[in-house]
């Protein structure tokens, strides 16, 4: 299996990364078009980064940089490529840019091999992934002091919050916009809409992501497709 071929070359995985962090900010996290602006905006700086960190030999260093990267340029695309929307909207930005460093597979595959009893691997594979998860949030709010400094003041103040500089407004937004689906949205913006059409070429794009062959996209895109179905019904 590692003696095989890899069926795309470095052109294209870029261009699927590209392409995954519009498409997730709209289909994973129901963002606006201006949400999905902005990711295309900082989806370059995740290929940069992690392309920078191959050519230094420097890869085990791309779970810390990539999110520092993207703490660093979120905040300053925000300010050219918000339309005017709440704060809110600035996380569906940076996390489409950071879904596929994200550590679900490894949750998910840690509690697997514990509940089939490779209890050293599977809690192996949860510690990856917590400590993953602490470096995602950790550098990513180092980064964000750089252009995000009081990022949230206005959003404080509208709030008669009795502080509304320093630390408490300099922190990355990890708080949903209370309604999924705002009325300034599409009134074509729906969840049967947004699972059933926005996640079929983020599905695709995965597919690609992971070196699946074209030949053999049908079965994983069918059961990704009912998956998000059940999961959004």
């Amino acid at each position: 299996m590692l003696a095989t071929p890899l069926p795309y070359g470095w052109i294209i995985y870029d261009l699927v990364f590209l392409g995954i962090a519009p498409w997730a900010t709209v289909a994973a996290y129901y963002g606006s078009y201006w949400d999905m602006l902005g990711a295309v905006c900082l989806s370059p700086i995740t290929v940069l980064t992690y392309r920078l960190c191959e050519k230094l030999k420097i890869s085990h260093l791309e779970e810390i940089l990539v999110p520092f990267n993207l703490g660093l340029f979120a905040p300053l695309v925000w300010r050219f490529c918000n339309g005017g929307q709440d704060l809110c909207h600035i996380t569906p930005m940076y996390m489409g840019a950071l879904l596929i460093h994200l550590p679900g597979a490894e949750l998910v595959w840690g509690a697997i091999e514990v509940l089939q009893g490779s209890v050293i691997h599977g809690a192996s594979r949860l510690i990856k992934g917590l400590f993953q998860a602490t470096s995602l949030a950790v550098f990513l709010t180092l980064g964000w002091q750089v252009f995000g400094r009081n990022l949230s003041e206005g959003w404080l103040q509208s709030l008669d919050e009795p502080r509304t500089i320093g630390a408490v407004a300099s922190l990355p937004a990890s708080s949903w916009c209370a309604e999924a689906f705002p009325e300034y949205y599409p009134h074509y913006f729906s969840w049967p809409f947004v699972i059933g059409v926005y996640n079929m070429p983020l599905n695709i794009l995965c597919l690609a992501n992971v070196f699946i062959p074209v030949r053999d996209w049908i079965g994983p895109f069918c059961v990704g497709q009912v998956g998000l179905l059940t999961l959004g019904y």
